[in-house]
């Protein structure tokens, strides 16, 4: 098997996980806040005995709960903002929406909202858009053709200002 950056290969399988990494990178690098906006967000469960074969592996989710915890675990301020629209697309009564459904209805704020979007903002920092939905299929890097960009505004930063990077 020959690995080379996030293309894995392997008895005639291309597997291209660089959006997958991108966002992982970008979520780890974070100080402040994460805002993503997609019409999936689905990911890992790993540490849930009862879900460990749901055969989810993207890790967006697990990586989003580490950040704040580690935030949490020394008493700094950090947001993570995710929208994601209230009704999956599907058919309502299908396995797959009603376990959308049912992680979803943990939400504390709710709003009637049609998301299409995917993209993911890093402390005003960093931007990632493109085509590919916080969900298995799209993060697989071996079903769809997926797309992304990210982008970095080195001249307005949290550092560099010591404030927020609108001020």
């Amino acid at each position: 098997m020959l690995r080379h950056r996030n293309l894995v290969c392997g008895k005639n399988l291309k597997i291209d996980k660089s959006i997958h990494a991108a966002y992982v990178k970008a979520i780890r690098s974070a100080q402040h806040f994460v805002y993503i906006e997609n019409q999936y967000f689905l990911g890992s469960a790993y540490y849930w005995p009862s879900y460990k074969n749901a055969g989810v592996d993207n890790l967006i989710p697990m990586e989003l709960a580490l950040k704040i915890c580690s935030k949490i675990s020394v008493y700094e301020h950090f947001c993570v903002y995710i929208v994601i629209p209230m009704w999956p697309e599907g058919v309502p009564s299908s396995a797959a929406v009603q376990e959308i459904l049912f992680w979803q209805s943990q939400k504390y704020r709710r709003f009637m909202i049609y998301v299409h979007a995917k993209g993911m903002i890093i402390d005003d920092e960093y931007v990632l858009m493109g085509s590919a939905n916080i969900n298995q299929r799209s993060l697989d890097g071996s079903r769809d053709a997926e797309i992304a960009m990210g982008a970095y505004q080195p001249t307005y930063t949290w550092s560099g200002k010591k404030t927020h990077p609108r001020s």
